[in-house]
């Protein structure tokens, strides 16, 4: 129900981290406090990220490669989309040629007719298309976020590299240790691309800091 089953490898892990955080904490709540140089704090970071991201998405476009027949599918609908764009371009030729040569309205609305039929099925194969896309990166962004959670535990974290962690049980850090491992492994379940956009963006918020 809801997808439950489809979810069920990055749920467990998620519940795993939350229960240990949970039984783990036995603190105050010291104060937080930026570190000096985030310039290059944020270049280490963005250099170790990307690269765990690209190995991420090799690892599991080898470990999980498409379906065979998810392919030919999708190779034959590529075709599809090919031969209706070239009757299209045709078609459209000769709606303009048409309109020049100001012949009988009748073949002017025919081939409108004809141009709106192949547009429909234009869109019919692009909406097929990307529901087979998108489901197969919805798997995917599940797999990898499940890998990330895993990395981000082992200590390939993001949000907590910015801050003094201060010695000791506290429940600001319990906090965001939490916090960083589920962003971190959401940023790295983004892919080279995912990454590379939100470091663009903090970059650019950086800089006004």
């Amino acid at each position: 129900m809801f997808g439950f089953k489809k979810n069920l490898f990055p749920f467990i892990i998620l519940t795993l981290i939350t229960l240990l955080f949970v039984f783990k904490f036995n603190g105050s709540i010291p104060e937080l406090k930026w570190e000096s140089d985030l310039g290059s704090i944020f270049t280490r970071l963005a250099g170790q990220f990307i690269l765990t991201a690209a190995l991420l998405d090799q690892f599991i476009a080898l470990s999980f490669p498409e379906n065979e027949d998810t392919i030919i599918i999708k190779n034959k609908l590529k075709s599809k989309i090919k031969i209706n764009n070239n009757l299209l371009k045709d078609c459209i030729g000769k709606i303009i040629i048409t309109k020049t040569e100001k012949t009988n309205s009748s073949e002017l609305t025919e081939l409108i007719n004809e141009r709106n039929a192949i547009e429909e099925k234009l869109k019919i194969t692009d909406d097929e298309l990307s529901k087979i896309d998108n489901e197969r990166s919805l798997r995917v962004r599940r797999i990898a976020f499940g890998f990330g959670l895993i990395l981000s535990v082992s200590g390939i974290t993001f949000l907590s590299q910015f801050f003094t962690i201060p010695k000791g049980p506290s429940l600001n850090l319990q906090i965001i240790m939490y916090a960083d491992m589920i962003f971190s492994a959401a940023l790295l379940s983004g892919g080279t691309s995912g990454v590379a956009k939100f470091l663009d963006y903090l970059k650019g918020r950086l800089k006004n800091y």
